[in-house]
Protein backbone atom coordinates (compact mmCIF):
# COMPACT_ATOMS: atom_id res chain seq x y z
CA UNK A 1 0.00 0.00 0.00
CA UNK A 2 1.71 3.17 -1.21
CA UNK A 3 -0.91 5.77 -0.30
CA UNK A 4 1.51 7.89 1.70
CA UNK A 5 4.15 7.92 -1.04
CA UNK A 6 1.53 8.53 -3.72
CA UNK A 7 -0.31 11.36 -1.97
CA UNK A 8 1.82 13.22 0.56
CA UNK A 9 3.61 15.56 -1.87
CA UNK A 10 0.39 16.40 -3.67
CA UNK A 11 -1.32 17.06 -0.34
CA UNK A 12 1.48 19.37 0.80
CA UNK A 13 1.44 21.16 -2.58
CA UNK A 14 -2.28 21.82 -2.23
CA UNK A 15 -1.80 23.25 1.26
CA UNK A 16 1.08 25.47 0.14
CA UNK A 17 -0.87 26.66 -2.92
CA UNK A 18 -3.50 28.10 -0.56
CA UNK A 19 -1.18 29.07 2.33
CA UNK A 20 2.40 29.51 1.00
CA UNK A 21 3.89 30.67 4.32
CA UNK A 22 2.23 28.08 6.55
CA UNK A 23 4.48 26.18 8.95
CA UNK A 24 3.90 22.43 8.66
CA UNK A 25 5.05 19.70 11.01
CA UNK A 26 5.30 16.15 9.67
CA UNK A 27 5.53 13.52 12.39
CA UNK A 28 6.19 9.81 12.34
CA UNK A 29 4.24 7.07 14.06
CA UNK A 30 4.70 6.32 17.73
CA UNK A 31 6.11 3.16 19.24
CA UNK A 32 3.89 0.07 19.37
CA UNK A 33 4.59 -3.20 21.20
CA UNK A 34 4.18 -5.03 17.89
CA UNK A 35 7.41 -3.36 16.75
CA UNK A 36 9.25 -5.71 19.11
CA UNK A 37 7.34 -8.81 17.98
CA UNK A 38 7.24 -8.26 14.23
CA UNK A 39 10.48 -7.02 12.65
CA UNK A 40 8.48 -5.94 9.59
CA UNK A 41 6.68 -3.29 11.67
CA UNK A 42 9.97 -1.78 12.83
CA UNK A 43 11.48 -1.91 9.31
CA UNK A 44 8.35 -0.28 7.92
CA UNK A 45 8.57 2.56 10.42
CA UNK A 46 12.26 3.09 9.60
CA UNK A 47 11.39 3.17 5.90
CA UNK A 48 8.65 5.76 6.42
CA UNK A 49 10.85 7.83 8.75
CA UNK A 50 13.42 8.06 5.96
CA UNK A 51 10.69 8.84 3.41
CA UNK A 52 9.16 11.59 5.59
CA UNK A 53 12.55 13.13 6.37
CA UNK A 54 13.35 13.24 2.63
CA UNK A 55 10.02 14.90 1.85
CA UNK A 56 10.68 17.52 4.53
CA UNK A 57 14.24 18.05 3.27
CA UNK A 58 13.06 18.51 -0.33
CA UNK A 59 10.49 21.13 0.67
CA UNK A 60 12.99 22.90 2.91
CA UNK A 61 15.32 23.17 -0.11
CA UNK A 62 12.46 25.02 -1.82
CA UNK A 63 12.34 27.45 1.10
CA UNK A 64 9.19 26.01 2.67
CA UNK A 65 8.51 26.12 6.40
CA UNK A 66 8.21 22.39 6.96
CA UNK A 67 9.67 20.33 9.79
CA UNK A 68 10.01 16.70 10.85
CA UNK A 69 9.08 15.71 14.40
CA UNK A 70 10.13 12.37 15.86
CA UNK A 71 7.35 10.79 17.92
CA UNK A 72 8.83 7.29 17.85
CA UNK A 73 11.83 7.71 20.11
CA UNK A 74 10.11 9.74 22.84
CA UNK A 75 9.07 6.51 24.58
CA UNK A 76 12.73 5.53 24.95
CA UNK A 77 13.99 6.87 28.27
CA UNK A 78 15.42 5.65 31.55
CA UNK A 79 12.26 6.07 33.63
CA UNK A 80 9.81 3.46 32.35
CA UNK A 81 9.65 0.50 30.03
CA UNK A 82 8.23 1.43 26.60
CA UNK A 83 5.20 -0.76 27.25
CA UNK A 84 4.10 1.49 30.11
CA UNK A 85 3.19 4.34 27.74
CA UNK A 86 0.31 2.52 26.09
CA UNK A 87 -3.01 1.06 27.15
CA UNK A 88 -2.82 -1.96 24.90
CA UNK A 89 0.63 -1.88 23.30
CA UNK A 90 -0.65 0.51 20.64
CA UNK A 91 -2.76 3.38 21.95
CA UNK A 92 -1.05 5.88 24.27
CA UNK A 93 -2.30 6.04 27.83
CA UNK A 94 -2.25 9.25 29.92
CA UNK A 95 1.51 9.02 30.36
CA UNK A 96 2.04 8.37 26.64
CA UNK A 97 -0.23 11.25 25.68
CA UNK A 98 1.65 13.52 28.08
CA UNK A 99 4.93 12.63 26.37
CA UNK A 100 3.37 13.22 22.94
CA UNK A 101 1.91 16.56 24.04
CA UNK A 102 5.24 17.65 25.52
CA UNK A 103 6.97 16.70 22.27
CA UNK A 104 4.48 18.68 20.18
CA UNK A 105 4.74 21.72 22.44
CA UNK A 106 8.54 21.62 22.47
CA UNK A 107 8.67 21.43 18.67
CA UNK A 108 5.99 24.06 18.09
CA UNK A 109 7.73 26.51 20.46
CA UNK A 110 11.06 25.89 18.74
CA UNK A 111 9.53 26.50 15.31
CA UNK A 112 7.71 29.65 16.42
CA UNK A 113 10.91 31.08 17.92
CA UNK A 114 12.42 30.74 14.46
Amino acid sequence: DNRLEDNLNQFIDIIYSKHPNLKIIISNKTYMALDEIYPLYKRSKKYYDKFLKNVVKNYQKQGKNIYFMDNYSIFENNYFDKSEYTVDGCHPNDLGMTLLTDNYLKNIKKILRG
